[in-house]
């Protein structure tokens, strides 16, 4: 299953990933979020929601802190 390609740099700074996140703008958000969900990394309370803006959005948190959304638009 291929969803999207992301580079993420590391780096030696620990406040910086702590301090940050990345935004994935995704076409499947439903497969998407039904996989990592079974694996156990969606963020605790980031489960997948329809927000007011616009966008059906869940988060996970990476081992090294990063915050990484993934969202689609909601076909209104």
């Amino acid at each position: 299953m291929s969803y999207c390609f992301t580079e993420l740099w590391l780096c030696d700074d620990p406040s910086i990933p702590q301090n940050s996140s990345v935004y994935y703008h995704v076409d499947s958000i439903d497969l998407l979020y039904s996989d990592y969900n079974k694996k156990g990394i969606v963020y605790k309370n980031a489960h997948l929601m329809d927000k007011p803006w616009g966008m059906s959005e869940f988060y996970v948190v990476d081992l090294d802190g990063n915050l990484l959304k993934f969202g689609q638009r909601i076909d209104t």
